[in-house]
């Protein structure tokens, strides 16, 4: 398990920006593993015209 992956899980942070787009490659490994839950609040989120997506989210 990666150190951002762990970091999540154990909620060591209080906020996650991420930056994602849509890429189709016919498979790849999970951002998360398998049963790993997060209590997170969307707090702000913009998709810019290029389809990059920006969202900021908050633990509970």
């Amino acid at each position: 398990m990666g150190k951002l992956v762990y970091s999540m899980i154990t909620s060591l942070d209080d906020e996650y920006h991420l930056f994602t787009t849509t890429t189709v490659v016919g498979g790849g490994k999970r951002f998360l593993p398998d049963g790993a839950r997060l209590d997170l609040q969307l707090v702000e989120e913009h998709t810019f015209g290029s389809g990059l997506r920006y969202a900021r989210y908050r633990t509970r």
